[in-house]
């Protein structure tokens, strides 16, 4: 997995997501999605982490995420968690911020962190 994905045409970046991999395990932390505030609700931040997933997937990484609403955000705090459910985040039952991804083809393939 790459630490950065970025969305971009030409010089001007839409969107960019951040991530970190756990060494020596199967787990990457999505630590921020970043879209250009004039390129929003243009899918360019789906675009964006579709990419991040799919190289979950083919690396067999589980991904998890803390949804944390930014206050520039036109997205509401529901409307975040429906955007990472969209990509196949699932609420951790221990923590109400917490997301996680398991790669496709695993069922229930994540732990909470450590």
């Amino acid at each position: 997995m790459k630490d950065t994905y970025t969305v971009r045409q030409v010089r001007e970046i839409y969107a960019v997501v951040d991530v970190i991999q756990a060494d020596h395990t199967d787990r990457a932390f999505v630590t921020s999605v970043w879209v250009a505030p004039g390129k929003r609700g243009r899918h360019y931040g789906s675009i964006a982490l579709e990419r991040v997933c799919r190289d979950a997937d083919r690396e067999h990484r589980t991904l998890f995420l803390s949804v944390d609403p930014d206050h520039d955000s036109p997205l509401q705090e529901n409307a975040l968690y429906a955007f990472y459910e969209r990509h196949g985040f699932k609420i951790l039952p221990e923590s109400w911020a917490t997301m996680a991804r398991p790669p496709k083809g695993s069922v229930l393939g994540y732990m909470a962190p450590e």
